[in-house]
């Protein structure tokens, strides 16, 4: 599963040891994003596992608001926003500058990076310090970039000790990149916590929608963001409907902005308003998938 192979990822040798004891290393996850969403989910599970282990994780991200810093345990928060107004046309070197300032005041064993830009910011901060860094990239946004500006990220990037990728067309994309040293680019998946399933199905969902059994209850569970294909996903219980089949379609993640507004307005002209509901970010996700008949993923 995801979060003790990452864990057995940050403890191989070849990734550098400090002479700090065992028992009090720490490791710096950092990420630009407040959340929700799943690269937050999986460092608020690789901070929540290494707690009970050997390490000390400790997070650095843009805020104490959001999901990520209600989420977080309060004393593995550490604030680093960026610095929009002070971008140059690279990189936003006030926030490096944070970053390094941060590894030095923590003494990290490991920083490990959750995004393209932090993977960059951690690759200069730890400059000299002999830390070394792991970074993950959870999509395809975090690897498909090309253009002289990111191939000179990438010169950076490519000095980290592992480059983790949640998928493996992700990974043979990464490995893809001129000058990425192969060998560093591994696939690990994202695990997932069974616990949470009680195995049986759920009705509550069924009885807030007022939808009768014979409804086919399809849902999606996710952001509302361009690569979740909501747009097309809308369509296709269209053409069920048409087609005679009673569907309901629940779309559960944050809804809220611009591509938001154009859903709902493709809902209206589809006339789906009574056939789709859009349910917001559910906190539980696992009551919320057994009360479907379909999960389906657009």
């Amino acid at each position: 599963t995801g979060p003790p192979r990452y864990l057995a990822c940050i403890q191989r040798p070849s990734l550098g040891e400090r002479d700090t004891p065992v028992g009090t290393r720490s490791i710096l996850h950092v990420i630009e994003s407040r959340g929700p969403g799943g690269a937050e989910t999986v460092l608020v599970e690789l901070v929540a596992r290494s707690a009970r282990g050997a390490q000390r994780p400790i997070a650095a991200i843009p805020s104490r608001e959001g999901w990520l810093g209600r989420t977080l345990p309060e004393e593995s928060q550490r604030v680093v926003p960026p610095t929009p107004s002070e971008r140059s046309g690279i990189v936003d070197l006030p926030y490096a500058r944070a970053l390094r300032a941060l590894i030095r005041a923590e003494k990290p064993a490991l920083v490990h990076t959750h995004s393209f830009d932090t993977a960059l910011y951690a690759a200069l901060a730890i400059r000299g310090s002999g830390v070394p860094f792991i970074a993950t990239f959870h999509g395809t946004k975090d690897v498909d970039r090309t253009g002289l500006k990111n191939r000179l990220k990438w010169a950076f990037i490519g000095r980290a000790a592992a480059l983790v990728c949640v998928s493996e067309s992700l990974a043979s994309l990464a490995r893809s990149v001129p000058g990425i040293p192969v060998a560093r680019v591994r696939a690990i998946l994202n695990g997932a916590d069974l616990a949470p399933f009680s195995g049986r199905g759920n009705g509550a969902l069924r009885l807030r929608l007022g939808l009768p059994e014979s409804t086919v209850l399809i849902g999606a569970l996710g952001n509302v963001r361009g690569p979740k294909g909501y747009p097309v996903l809308l369509e296709a219980i269209a053409r069920l409907r048409a087609s005679g089949l009673d569907a309901h379609l629940t779309i559960a993640g944050e809804d809220r902005g611009p591509l938001a507004d154009e859903l709902r307005a493709k809902r209206s002209a589809l006339g789906l308003d009574s056939h789709v509901t859009f349910l917001g970010f559910v906190e539980a996700a696992a009551p919320y998938l057994e009360g479907l008949d379909l999960f389906v993923l657009s």
